[in-house]
């Protein structure tokens, strides 16, 4: 059913900057950057509208008499010029999924634009990256293609200033751009935009790095090892928290990671990684990096070893790697400890 939308009206007072427009298009038609196939499509799919092209002629010659006479460009041009509201509701719908692709592919131009000259995005641009209908995750697959080091750098600093209203705009940061570079390269300029992100993003990027680590099964790179043992002590205790309560198996890549994490863990965070150790210790019995890692578990629990003897006993009895005797020791060392503490208590 056809809806009987009325077509836009443009004012007379402005038919003069439509004309200008007109002779600066034509001006820039042969532009590298000028899409004349979009420029047909579009056409098509936004119909003539003969009595506008009527009225602004004449302010088109008229601007264009110091150019000579009016040029073959200008007459297709002011084809362009009347967008009916009723031909876009009727307009098949692969020729909406071209406008779609066209609008993402000029925000991922203006955005690297921006980068390249300003170091930083303009109000504009952030202004459109607000608009409700636009798909970000795929505007922000684009600029994962396109942006540099330091053009990502320089977007995480725009959007870290900036007042930022809508949380896609950085999640979609973090996971396609953010995480991507943290694993790549390490420098002070990304560890403080890190750092910056933990506080004022912090639940965001707390879920999107969760993400990764659970669904990672390859190991993690030194360098992204290296940004979450920098990161943030009060940040970083969570992150393992909320790491290790959602982790079901151990896995061999998991390991460098709790040991970059645990350091400043809570009480709980700790027993729950005695609970999955001990799971997965007969899988671990000749493990090097796992006996390293229980030896520092060890430490970390100190006198508050005695509330985990039976799992400890447990994984203990059945490690067999290099670690084993330093484990026994340090061990029976928090054991006694424990143990007077617990009778001093008493008297």
């Amino acid at each position: 059913m056809k809806m009987n939308i009325p077509r836009y009206e443009f004012r007379k007072e402005n038919k003069a900057l439509l004309a200008e427009f007109l002779k600066k298009s034509e001006e820039y038609k042969s532009n590298k950057f000028c899409n004349l196939q979009e420029h047909d499509r579009l056409t098509n799919i936004l119909p003539v509208n003969e009595h506008l092209k009527e009225l602004l002629i004449e302010e088109v010659v008229d601007i264009t008499q110091s150019d000579g006479d009016i040029s073959e460009g200008h007459s297709e041009n002011l084809q362009a010029l009347d967008i009916s509201i009723e031909d876009v509701f009727n307009a098949p719908e692969s020729s909406q999924r071209i406008l779609n692709e066209t609008t993402i592919d000029d925000i991922t131009y203006a955005i690297k634009e921006n980068l390249e000259t300003e170091k930083c995005l303009s109000a504009s641009v952030i202004g459109t990256l607000h608009k409700s209908d636009l798909n970000l995750e795929d505007v922000f697959l684009n600029l994962s293609n396109e942006l540099n080091y330091e053009e990502v750098l320089n977007l995480g600093l725009s959007l870290n200033s900036a007042l930022i209203g809508d949380d896609r705009i950085i999640s979609h940061f973090i996971k396609y751009l953010l995480l991507k570079q943290l694993a790549v390269e390490f420098s002070d300029q990304f560890q403080s935009i890190y750092n910056e992100f933990c506080q004022r993003y912090s639940n965001i990027l707390m879920e999107e790095l969760t993400n990764v680590i659970l669904n990672t099964k390859t190991d993690y790179t030194r360098v992204f090892l290296q940004y979450l043992n920098e990161s943030e002590t009060n940040f970083k205790s969570k992150l393992f928290r909320n790491f290790i309560f959602n982790c079901t198996t151990l896995q061999d890549n998991h390991i460098p990671l709790i040991e970059a994490l645990h350091g400043t863990s809570d009480i709980d965070s700790l027993n729950k990684l005695v609970e999955i150790m001990s799971m997965s210790a007969n899988n671990y019995s000749t493990n090097k990096p796992f006996g390293k890692l229980l030896l520092n578990v060890i430490k970390v629990l100190g006198k508050n070893i005695q509330t985990l003897e039976r799992p400890m006993n447990h994984i203990i009895a059945t490690h067999k790697s290099v670690w084993k005797g330093k484990i026994q020791k340090q061990y029976k060392e928090n054991l006694q400890d424990s143990i007077l503490m617990s009778q001093s208590f008493r008297y």
